[in-house]
């Protein structure tokens, strides 16, 4: 009922921000494959991060992101979905390109196969680069994550770290409505 929720409040934020042409939607779509270390088990990965923003001037931005993904090892699969609403600071622009930084709170389910759902949030800062592609596109790419992380109920941790792995750096198309 909670994820209903969610989903309609989103489709509502976005229904009111194609009003203006401040509003922008994308996102990002990764896909991975390969063995784990520790089992030697084949791991499927699919991540699907829909974003959706408001800029609120020249320097300031709103937005959120809902992240799906799914992962297949061996023969389990789990979800984790994910809201991260943030605020967005641009910092300068240097002709088609444009440095900013995300501060972001994420709450994210975790849904193991066979088991009981968990969650967990976080806090963090989120650096990125934006590539004008045209006067409505672009290709927007995040650097990873440097924030506090309460996932203990996931993986039994809570910890301050700065997150920089393949996992964690994602490019997106995105168009300016």
């Amino acid at each position: 009922m909670t994820m209903k929720r969610i989903l309609v409040s989103l489709l509502i934020f976005l229904f009111t921000l194609t009003i203006s042409a401040q509003a922008y939607l994308g996102g990002s779509l990764s896909y991975s494959n390969g063995e784990t270390q520790k089992h030697d088990l084949k791991t499927t990965t699919l991540i699907i991060k829909p974003e959706l923003g408001y800029a609120l001037n020249a320097h300031w931005a709103v937005g959120a992101t809902l992240d799906l993904e799914f992962t297949k090892e061996g023969y389990s699969n789990e979800m984790v979905y994910s809201v991260a609403p943030y605020v967005r600071y641009k910092a300068t622009t240097l002709g088609r390109f444009t440095l900013f930084a995300d501060a972001v709170a994420g709450f994210e389910m975790y849904e193991p196969d066979g088991g009981n759902s968990v969650s967990g949030w976080s806090v963090a800062v989120r650096p990125g680069v934006a590539v004008a592609l045209s006067n409505r596109i672009f290709l927007v790419t995040h650097l990873g994550h440097l924030g506090y992380y309460d996932t203990e109920e996931i993986d039994g941790t809570k910890s301050f770290k700065a997150k920089l792995s393949s996992r964690d750096f994602a490019v997106g198309l995105f168009w300016k409505l």
